[in-house]
This record gives structure tokens, C-alpha cells and sequence, in this order.
């Protein structure tokens, strides 16, 4: 059953962290700084009424092998966005954009805050070398929190999967490979103490390797694709809607 948000209040509630196993989406936790470029924030509407404080929306990374890479545990901070150049991206390359001299930009939230008792590599999945600065990789995650096998399995591909180590780092750490490709990107924030600017690692989830393909060389996610073919006609359902209206 739905409880009709009008009919509590969650003023005092601190955090309410949306868990992705993907890229988030901006739209479901849009910030209030970015009105123009993403309007329909539908987690942020839907509470509205229940006056739920707008930095208590988190998004997080989850991962069937480890469910807590990620947190934004009580941090009261409105997602981090960053526009992304869309062609540098398809290079492999993170490029930031302006968003007001670049219409094609894409907007990501970030993921969550590495936490002190995780470390993230961003490695290249074929070569299982460390990705250069300003390069996305698959997000290599070492945690106590990582899954260590699965019941029975014998399978040596979970062996190597969950045991991985970098070819250029430290071999004594063992990493979980997620399949999944990201970068990470610090930030200050003023969440310390009297307003203290504190240092913060975040990860940006981009999407799974599976699911990427490439054309001239040139890497494409599935759902940038989608958005690219909402943008080609006023008619087209956006973010997943039905649009109920007849074509003329």
C-alpha cells in the first residue's frame, strides 16, 4: 500500500540514500541549482509534501558483490553534477563541459563518497592496468565488505573476478571487479565543523561493460543513446514516460 506523502511529515529524517546498481538518474534527484536543465525531479516532488529537507535524497552505489562501495551517509549535501564533453567520452577520455556553450553535454550525479574503509581503482578491464588521469575504467573495488565466493561455485572466472590485482600497483591488495566502468573526481564541500571545507573522493558510475558497444572505435552507452533519440522530437516519451498524445 501507498502512504499518501501529505499525510506525514519527514523534516527530521537525515538520509534517505536511493541505491543504483547502475549510472543514477538525474532526473528522479535533480538538484535544485540545475531547474532548467531537468525540471522533473519525481523523488523530490513526491516528498515535497512531507517536507523531506532536499540534501536528505541520496543516490548510492550498489553492487551484487559488495552493496555498500559507495555512502553518502548524513553528508547534507545536494548531488555533485558535472557535465561531461560527449565526444571526449566516446574516446574514453572525462572531459568537463559547459553546459551553456554546450547543448550535447551530459549531466551525471555522482554515485557516493568512497568511504575510508574502501579503496576504488579505476582500471583498464583488457590490459588490468591503472587508467590514466582523465581516462573512465572499470571500478575495481577492495573492501572488507566484498563478497569473498559464491556458495559451491567452482567456476574460475568468480576466482579471478573476486580476487583481482592490478598489474602496475600495489600487489598485496586484492580488488573485486564490478563490470562496471566509472572514474573518480574530488571534490570540497563545506561539511566540517563550522563550515570547514572538507576533501572527498566520489565515483561516477557510467554504465556496464556489457552492455557498451562500439562503433569506429568510438565507445556508445546504451542510454545516452535513448536520451539522444528523446531529444530528436517533441513527441517522443522522455526519462521512461508514457506519452499518451497521437502523432500528427
Amino acid at each position: 500500500m501507498t502512504v499518501p506523502p501529505k499525510s506525514f511529515r519527514l523534516h527530521e529524517v537525515k538520509n534517505i540514500m536511493i541505491a543504483f546498481d547502475q549510472r543514477p538518474k538525474p532526473e528522479l534527484c535533480i538538484s535544485p541549482l540545475e531547474p532548467k536543465l531537468n525540471p522533473d525531479s519525481r523523488v523530490r516532488n513526491h516528498f515535497a509534501p512531507a517536507h523531506l529537507d532536499s540534501t536528505a535524497i541520496n543516490t548510492t552505489y550498489s553492487h551484487v558483490l559488495n552493496p555498500m562501495v559507495v555512502t553518502r551517509s548524513y553528508m547534507c549535501i545536494e548531488p555533485i553534477a558535472l557535465h561531461l564533453n560527449t565526444k571526449a567520452l566516446r574516446r574514453g577520455i572525462i572531459q568537463l563541459s559547459d553546459p551553456e556553450s554546450d547543448p550535447y553535454s551530459l549531466m551525471l550525479h555522482d554515485s557516493g563518497m568512497v568511504p575510508v574503509c574502501t579503496q576504488i581503482a579505476i582500471v583498464n578491464p583488457e590490459t588490468c592496468l591503472l587508467s590514466r588521469i582523465g581516462e573512465f575504467g572499470e571500478v575495481w573495488v577492495s573492501s572488507d565488505a566484498n563478497v569473498k565466493g559464491f556458495y559451491l561455485s567452482k567456476d574460475p572466472f568468480d576466482v579471478t573476478r573476486m580476487t583481482a590485482r592490478t598489474v602496475d600497483g600495489d600487489p598485496r591488495i586484492s580488488y573485486v571487479r564490478t563490470g562496471d566502468l566509472g572514474f573518480l573526481y574530488n571534490v570540497s564541500r563545506p561539511v566540517g565543523p563550522g563550515g570547514a571545507l572538507v576533501d572527498m573522493q566520489t565515483l561516477f558510475v557510467l554504465g556496464s561493460i556489457g552492455e557498451t558497444f562500439e562503433v569506429n572505435g568510438l565507445q556508445h552507452f546504451p542510454m545516452d543513446i535513448e536520451k539522444t533519440i528523446e531529444r530528436s522530437h517533441r513527441k517522443i516519451a522522455r526519462a521512461g514516460r508514457y506519452f499518451l498524445s497521437r502523432w500528427n
